[in-house]
């Protein structure tokens, strides 16, 4: 019991080193800081994403250029074929 008594005694003497509004403020900010990296991470994800689907794009745009021309250039061939 005197353990008890003088353990008290301690714990009252010693100022709190930090106050449960400092403890819950460093929790927001650390919730705060794993949000923000997740966010950072999303980022990178779509920046490369946007990269990537640009480049499908071109390629597609290149894919119809080609598709076109020979198109053109059967259509001619028939026609071509037919006068003679």
């Amino acid at each position: 019991m005197e353990i008890d008594a003088v353990a008290n005694s301690i714990n009252q003497s010693e100022p709190s080193h930090h106050t449960k509004e400092e403890e819950d403020l460093y929790t927001k900010m650390r919730e705060l800081e794993r949000e923000l990296e997740l966010l950072s991470m999303q980022e990178e994800f779509l920046k490369d994403e946007q990269r990537h689907l640009k480049s499908e794009y071109i390629r597609s745009k290149e894919e119809v250029s080609k598709c076109k021309i020979w198109l053109i250039t059967n259509f001619r061939l028939k026609e071509f074929s037919l006068c003679i």
